[in-house]
């Protein structure tokens, strides 16, 4: 069952809803910013309201002017208690409604309502990457542990491809290969010449969130040999005695 996942912190008063909808094979995600306190009859209805808009738009381009759509979508939506079974009031607030573990259909899909799952904002990877030097990503996480969270690295190789009509060169991916599926990574010889991606899963325990991606903007260049400062360091190999 897919997830519509509700952010709800202590001191905000309005909650943060995310979820992917799906009409006639095209997919979105969608997203709503609502007030506790509003009722989740109202809260449907502006959402039902986003995504027929959103879709319907689409459909609309189609069509020449003045006919009309038959297909036109409507959405109903309804939640229900964990058993799938147990309405809950169309009068309760969007906070008791969408409480963990919730059902919430959205015409004929079924969603498990998620509270506060593990979640990565954003990752930030260094923009020179040299053979080496180990790598490490900032991560601007919520709700998850660092060291239950799963990463993939991988390596990718682009070629160039004829320009468009912009005049704007486009990239084909050639190559994906995973090199290391750990928080940190140090790029080796052999990926000179490839971009690094990263894909972090959140994770808390046995929650997990979504998956996010991000790619290193030039390639692996090769690093600069042995640096100055290891050089002396071979002088100072043995701490000395206090004697001495």
């Amino acid at each position: 069952m897919s997830k519509i996942y509700v952010k709800n912190t202590k001191g905000d008063e309005s909650l943060q809803i995310s979820f992917e909808f799906c009409y006639n094979g095209k997919g979105r995600e969608f997203n709503a910013v609502r007030p506790k306190t509003e009722s989740i009859e109202d809260t449907f209805k502006r959402i039902s309201q986003n995504i027929a808009k959103f879709f319907n738009k689409k459909s609309k381009r189609k069509r020449k002017q003045g006919e009309e759509d038959p297909d036109a979508l409507n959405i109903s939506m309804k939640v229900f208690g964990p058993d799938g079974n147990s309405s809950i009031a169309l009068e309760s607030t969007s906070e008791e409604a969408l409480k963990h573990g919730n059902v919430v259909t959205i015409s004929s899909e079924k969603y498990t309502v998620d509270v506060n799952p593990p979640y990565c904002h954003s990752i930030l990877l260094p923009q020179i990457v040299m053979v080496g030097f180990p790598i490490y990503p900032k991560l601007d996480t919520e709700f998850c542990s660092l060291d239950d969270s799963v990463y993939v690295w991988e390596k990718v190789k682009y070629t160039e491809v004829a320009a468009n009509n912009d005049n704007k060169s486009n990239q084909q991916e050639l190559e994906r290969t995973e090199v290391c599926r750990c928080l940190s990574y140090s790029a080796v010889n052999d990926d000179i010449g490839y971009k690094l991606a990263l894909t972090v899963t959140p994770k808390c325990g046995d929650r997990l969130g979504k998956s996010v991606s991000s790619e290193s903007k030039f390639e692996v260049t090769a690093g600069p040999g042995l640096c100055p400062f290891e050089e002396r360091q071979k002088w100072t190999e043995k701490l000395t005695d206090y004697d001495e």
